[in-house]
Parts: structure tokens; C-alpha cells; sequence
């Protein structure tokens, strides 16, 4: 196995196998001192040792001391030193330069040897004979024989990753002990039990590398996408297809399956879940026995992009350092019979094994093939091999990091899916031949931001004309990507077009309006959009609409809230604005309209520090800059007791009556308006507000006094959800907000000073679940 391990990890192993191999040593001294009457260890070191008391202090402990950890580095820079030298003269133009860098090297050692050297100057000089031996290229240094390299060659990193060695000799994911274990079996029975439905979505979650954390968004996306969740027309009433899909999610965590990534500072619904590594290792036996997907020996995606790079037998340790060979290559023996031998890259002594190209149309071998054969006949193993041809069993493919494989069978590709590639290439034609593909996820899987994915040459004009059966197309997170082509109409089976921060973005194009069956639009994070094509207003089937623009003074072509109120089906938006006076009545009439409606969210981006990523760096270069209106926010007003102002005079106006969820970010006064009234919003359950200078959430009630009549209660609040964070003007005491909020059963409060007396844990979380039991 060939690796290639950074000088860092060197001296982590070096340090590491010094203390090791000391404390062996202490150990045998220990066990050489001791007499044959049983007495206490540490008496014994009390009567031998030296009275210095840090030496004793190191004994005690079985650290080594500043001798034997220069004399055991001394041993390993010999042992290198030697490796180097013994190894140079196969490595043809590179020896002269390497050899003479040892020979400096050895110079030095033998200096240090004559002298009472610093333990710092053999470290910097292990460090340097560390990076000589790492520019000799692989192949070569995995047959150091000595027990120091080859130790070195099984480790694991700083990091917890485990070398390619190590991983070579664990036992692999298709063994028949692991498969006939009774954990395996009962994985079996369980699936065995669930729906057709739900198989197929638990199978999807065996393309996730060990312990990833997983979106529940892009699950849901994906079981849309593929077809796994039901037709509109066999949905219950009232019910859409993301809902049965997040009913999905939930029965696979009830059933334990997946596990919930739940925030440590809020109790929400969950968003992220993870895997088991056992059970993922159970499940991905399952999707390999029933060709869900393409599996390596080690149970990861099988990354064909690695065929390109691999021509000879020679090539696999460098390129592929896990890959089997019989995995790239058909073997043959002398006879030219395809063979049953395990195949290996090295013999018993370490030297590469000879392997010869299979004569395709001949049953003879050229005359210097042959006599080449018959001089190794005597001494090593041979074989002729010949390249295989990609199959798929799945017609599934997974971008490994290895990019697209030009020997996949295209016209019968159905899901390509990016899991590790962060830069992608790829040629048109490839995606011209995609005829029968449902889902396209090319962007980033991550929840972070902190995976990024760039792409050189992206001609979507050319790549989408026969892509007709997409049904998933995904670009999150992708940069470089500065428009979509017209040829988007050319997706005419499209459900979910998924553009979440693509940051380059900055024009969506009037074809848009083609895709009638379009259900999901999610432009979020693309802050260099300046306006929405008026055609947004004909995707006829969409449910969820996340990004849209709202400008102050739309032109002929541009999209406004009115114009949505011709998307019947619309359940969820996400818009935000660069408006001063946000949103005026003319919006508040046209989002009561749309009637069905539940969830809001408002992002006034002239307000939030965030929008500074407008100005988009992309590669360390600085993208054109967004102009975003500065926004003279309305003087602070003193507040009377008993009184209430409001920024608005039209009472009656309203977000909508039937708003379940609304999420306000970056709200640009301190005036709270009429919309935002507990008697306005009767059915809100979930209420988030973010960042601004907001400072009422209806604590100021004006009272009439008309009589002597008692007052009539103040209006309430259903909220059962409340989040409060970075709010530094609201001012409230958790008395104030219980009578205000009598139904709130779940409360977050983060960096909101002058809410006080509030029973909240250590991440400003309160649940009446949580409250009641202790």
C-alpha cells in the first residue's frame, strides 16, 4: 500500500513510537530490578532511583528521559538515512539529487553523533530527512522492510483518519462474519418490515460517508425528486408532498434508523440526523445486494472517475491506493487463460510484480514480449492483464473526487450525485447523453457553508437541451455560476431547481416560467439577485418559493408580491428587500391573498452585517459589490405605560390570517406596525425574530377609559414557539411575557439584555416539557 504521509504526521509517529518503545524498556528494567520478594514498585524506585526528584517523577510515570529520547531518534534517522540510500539507485533521473541531499543529511548525523548534540538539533534533523524520504515517490517507499517504516505505514492521524494501509488489513464491509452477525440479520429483519416507501429512502442515506451529518431538506428534496413520495393526486387533502416526505423522515428516527442531531440550544424540530456507523455498514450490505447502488470493497460509492486515471497495474497504488486490481483489470496466464490468482502489486519480496499487456487479436506475443517472458520465467510471477469496461449495476454514479468517468454508459444514467468533488469538470457532451436521468445534485450535500464548490467551464446551454426527465436539479453552493440559460425550459419534468447560495448568481431568466410543474424554488443566499422575472408568477404548481426579490420600483418585467397571488398553491415564502418601509399596504393586501400560505420569512437586507457577503469574494477576489440603500432607521421613541404607537395607520392590514410560522430578520425599527399585533396574527404558532431594533412585541396596549367598566383584557398571543436573538431594544421581564405569551411552551433567548428574570439553561433555552419536571 503506497501512502503519502505529511511531515507532521512523521514527527507525531516519531514522537509516539519513542515513547512507546521507552516504556517498553522502562518496563523491562523495571521487571530485571525487582527481588524475589513481593514488594511495592514504587519502595523499589524509591531505593534505586536518583534523589533528583523530576527524574524520579519520570520514572514513576514511565516517561522517558532527554538520553533515551535522543538516543531512540537517533536510531530512527540512522535507519531512514539507510532506507534512502539503499532505495536511490532505482530511482533513475532522481537519484543524483536525491542522493546528494542524504549524503549532506548523513554528514550532518555523523557531526551530531561525534558531538553532545541538542536534542532540537536531531528533531530539525529528523524533520529533514523525513521530507528527503517523501520526495521518493510511492511505490517505492512502501517496501521499506525495516519494522520502524512499516509500523509507520499502519497509523492514524491527528485527525482520527485511519492510513490506506491500516484500512487494507481491517476487515472489509462484504465479509460473510459481519454479514451473518445477528446485529446484521436483525438490521435485515427490521427493513424487511418497512414499506416499499420507506426502503428506498432509508437506502439513499448509504451514499453519506461515515458519521456525516445529513439535512433533512436535502432528503425530503431527494425523496421528491425520485419519485419515492406519493403523486398529488393520491396525497390527503390539505397534506403536499413535502409533508408526507418529512412524515418519512420522522418514521425512520421513530424507527431508530437514523439518529436526531438535536441543537443544544433550542428544542426544535429536527433538521439534521446522522448514522450509526453500524448500521449504515448493515444498510449499505442491503443497498448492494439489491443493486441500489455501486459499491468499493470498502463500502463508499464506487468513484469510476478513477478508471481514467488508471491505464497499467502499476498505477493503482498511486492513483487508487485502495482499488483492487482485478477491480480495473481481467489477468491471464502464460497461457492466456484469465486466472484465479490473487493478484498483487508486489511479490514475497517486495519488488513489483511484472505484469504484461494481453494481446487482444493474436494468439502470439511479439519477439521482445516473449523473450522478456522467458527470462522472468525463472525468477518471478507474471501475468498478461487486459483493461475491463465500466459497468454499473445500479445506473447510479457517484462524483468521488475523481470527477466524470468518460467510460459510463450515459443514455441509461438515472441519479448522478456529487459527494466529494469540490471542483467540478466535466464535458458537455457527457450531459448532452443524459437522456434518462431523473436527479442532478451537483452542488454541496454539507450544511456548511465551509464546503465549497467551484466549477471551471459550466455551459448549461448546451448541457440541458435532452435533460427532460430531471425531475431534482441541484446547484447549492456551486460558484462561478453567474446565470442560468434559457435552455432551463428544456426541464420540463423539473420539481425542485435548488440554487441555495450560489453567490455568483445574478440573473434568473424569463424561460423560467416553462417548468409547469415545478413545486420547489430555492434562490436563498443569493444576495447578487437584483430582481425576479415577472414569469415566477406562472410556475403554476409551486409550493415553496425561497429568495424572492422585492424592490421598490419594479419595472414592467419584474415580479412583485401581487403578481404571486396567481400561485395558488403556495405554502412557504422567503423574500427579502432593500425598501425602506417594508412591507407597505399594497404587499400586506396582496400576501392576504394568497391563501394558502403558512410559513413567512422576511430578511430586510439593508440591515443585516452578513450582507457584507454581497460584495461576494470569490477565490480570494472580490465580486462586484451589491449598492444596498442606507436606511435612516426611525428615532427610538420613549414608551408611556398604557399607550401604544404604531408606524402604520391601516389597522385592518395583516400578513395573512392563516400564517402559522412567520421569521423576521433584521427588522429596521424600533416601531412595531399594526401587522405585527397579537390580534392580527390569530393562528400563529411559531414567532422568530432576529437582529434590528425591534423593541414591542405588544406589551404597549392603549386602553380606553370610557366608563367605569373594567378594561378589557389586552390581546394575547397563541405563539406556542418563540425566538428572540440579538435584540437589544425589546425590554420585558418573564412575567410581562407569560401574560403575554400564555400558550408559549418553548422559548429562546439569545443576546437580549434587557429581557430579565427570564428561567432560561445555560443556551438561553426554556421548555415548559423541561420546566414542569424539575
Amino acid at each position: 500500500m503506497i501512502t503519502s504521509t505529511s511531515s507532521t504526521h512523521e514527527e507525531q509517529n516519531t514522537i509516539t513510537e519513542t515513547t512507546k518503545t521507552l516504556e517498553q524498556d522502562v518496563k523491562k528494567d523495571d521487571s530485571a530490578n525487582q527481588p524475589d520478594s513481593i514488594s511495592s514498585p514504587k519502595s523499589q524506585y524509591a531505593t534505586d532511583a536518583p534523589k533528583d526528584v523530576s527524574t524520579e517523577k519520570d520514572i514513576f510515570n514511565n516517561e522517558p528521559t532527554g538520553d533515551q529520547v535522543r538516543k531512540h531518534l537517533m536510531n530512527l534517522i540512522d535507519q531512514e538515512i539507510h532506507f534512502i540510500q539503499n532505495i536511490c539507485p532505482k530511482l533513475g533521473t532522481h537519484k543524483d539529487h536525491i542522493m546528494k541531499e542524504v549524503e549532506e543529511a548523513s554528514e550532518m548525523f555523523a557531526k551530531l553523533t561525534a558531538e553532545n548534540c541538542q536534542l532540537k538539533e536531531l528533531k530539525d534533523l529528523k524533520k529533514t530527512v523525513t521530507k528527503l524520504k517523501l520526495q521518493i515517490p510511492a511505490k517505492y517507499r512502501t517496501h521499506d522492510v525495516t519494522d520502524q517504516q512499516k509500523d509507520q505505514q499502519y497509523n492514524v492521524d491527528k485527525k482520527g483518519i485511519i492510513s490506506n494501509n491500516l484500512q487494507k488489513i481491517m476487515p472489509r464491509l462484504h465479509n460473510k462474519l459481519f454479514h451473518d452477525s445477528s446485529f446484521c440479520k436483525t438490521i435485515q429483519q427490521r427493513y424487511d418490515k418497512l414499506s416499499r416507501e420507506l426502503k428506498l429512502c432509508l437506502l439513499c442515506f448509504s451514499v453519506f460517508p461515515e458519521n456525516a451529518l445529513i439535512s433533512r431538506r436535502l432528503m425530503v428534496y431527494w425523496w421528491i425528486g425520485e419519485g419515492f413520495v406519493p403523486q398529488e393526486d393520491d396525497l390527503i387533502v390539505g397534506k403536499t408532498q413535502e409533508d408526507h416526505a418529512n412524515g418519512f423522515f420522522k418514521d425512520l428516527m421513530d424507527k431508530e434508523f437514523i439518529e436526531p442531531i438535536i441543537s443544544k440550544s433550542y428544542d426544535r424540530n429536527v433538521a439534521i440526523c446522522k448514522m450509526h456507523p453500524m448500521i449504515r455498514a448493515a444498510i449499505i450490505m442491503i443497498a448492494d445486494k439489491v443493486n441500489f447502488l455501486d459499491f468499493d470493497d470498502y463500502g463508499n460509492p464506487k468513484d469510476f472517475g478513477k478508471f481514467d486515471e488508471i491505464d497499467t497495474p502499476y498505477e493503482i497504488p498511486i492513483n487508487y491506493p485502495l482499488g483492487d486490481p482485478r477491480e480495473f483489470f481481467d489477468f491471464y496466464d502464460k497461457n492466456y487463460k484469465e486466472t484465479k490468482d490473487a493478484i498483487d502489486l508486489v511479490d514475497s519480496h517486495g519488488d513489483p510484480t511484472p505484469f504484461y499487456v494481453y494481446p487482444d487479436n493474436t494468439n502470439q506475443l511479439h519477439g521482445e514480449d516473449q523473450s522478456r517472458i522467458k527470462e522472468n520465467d525463472k525468477h518471478k510471477k507474471y501475468y498478461f492483464y487486459r483493461k475491463k469496461k465500466i459497468i454499473t449495476r445500479s445506473y447510479k454514479v457517484c462524483l468521488m473526487g475523481s470527477g466524470l468517468s468518460k467510460g459510463i454508459s450515459w443514455e441509461k444514467l438515472h441519479l448522478l450525485f456529487n459527494v466529494k468533488d469540490d471542483i467540478l469538470e466535466f464535458k458537455p457532451e457527457w450531459f448532452i447523453r443524459m437522456k434518462n436521468v431523473n436527479m442532478v445534485f451537483l452542488g454541496r450535500w454539507q450544511s456548511s457553508a465551509a464546503h465549497h464548490i467551484e466549477v471551471e467551464d459550466f455551459n448549461f446551454k448546451e448541457s440541458l437541451e435532452n435533460m427532460n426527465h430531471v425531475r431534482f436539479f441541484s446547484l447549492q453552493g456551486v460558484s462561478r455560476i453567474s446565470e442560468l440559460p434559457n435552455s432551463i425550459s428544456k426541464l420540463e419534468s423539473l420539481l425542485i431547481l435548488d440554487l441555495r447560495a450560489c453567490h455568483n448568481l445574478e440573473l434568473i431568466p424569463k424561460t423560467i416560467g416553462a417548468l409547469k410543474f415545478l413545486t420547489h424554488l430555492d434562490m436563498s443566499e443569493c444576495y447578487l439577485l437584483q430582481e425576479m422575472p415577472k414569469e415566477i408568477s406562472c410556475l403554476e404548481s409551486l409550493q415553496v418559493l425561497k429568495g424572492f426579490v422585492v424592490v421598490e420600483s419594479p419595472g414592467r418585467h419584474v415580479c412583485t408580491l401581487h403578481d404571486l397571488i396567481n400561485l395558488e398553491y403556495l405554502t412557504k415564502l422567503s423574500m427579502y428587500t432593500h425598501m425602506r418601509k417594508f412591507p407597505q399596504e399594497s404587499h400586506l393586501d396582496a400576501l392576504q391573498k394568497l391563501d394558502m400560505l403558512r410559513k413567512l420569512t422576511i430578511l430586510w437586507s439593508g440591515h443585516e452585517s452578513n450582507f457584507d457577503s454581497a460584495k461576494s469574494k470569490v477565490n480570494g477576489q472580490r465580486k462586484r459589490k451589491v449598492q444596498l440603500p442606507s436606511i435612516k432607521l426611525i428615532p427610538k421613541k420613549t414608551w408611556v405605560k398604557g399607550s401604544m404607537r404604531r408606524m402604520n395607520a391601516f389597522n385592518t392590514s395583516t400578513l395573512g390570517s392563516r400564517l402559522e410560522k412567520l421569521d423576521l430578520k433584521c427588522f429596521p425599527s424600533n416601531v412595531t406596525p399594526t401587522w405585527l399585533t397579537p390580534g392580527s396574527l390569530k393562528a400563529l404558532k411559531k414567532l422568530y425574530i432576529r437582529a434590528g431594533k425591534f423593541s414591542d412585541l405588544g406589551q404597549y396596549q392603549e386602553v380606553l377609559e370610557l366608563d367605569d367598566s373594567p378594561p378589557p383584557p389586552k390581546d394575547t398571543w397563541n405563539v406556542k414557539v418563540l425566538r428572540l436573538k440579538y435584540l437589544d431594544e425589546i425590554k420585558m421581564d418573564w412575567r410581562e411575557l407569560q401574560d403575554l405569551f400564555p400558550k408559549i411552551t418553548s422559548l429562546e433567548k439569545v443576546k437580549c439584555p434587557r429581557l430579565t428574570l427570564f428561567p432560561c439553561n445555560e443556551h438561553g433555552v426554556w421548555n415548559k416539557k423541561t420546566s414542569s419536571t424539575t
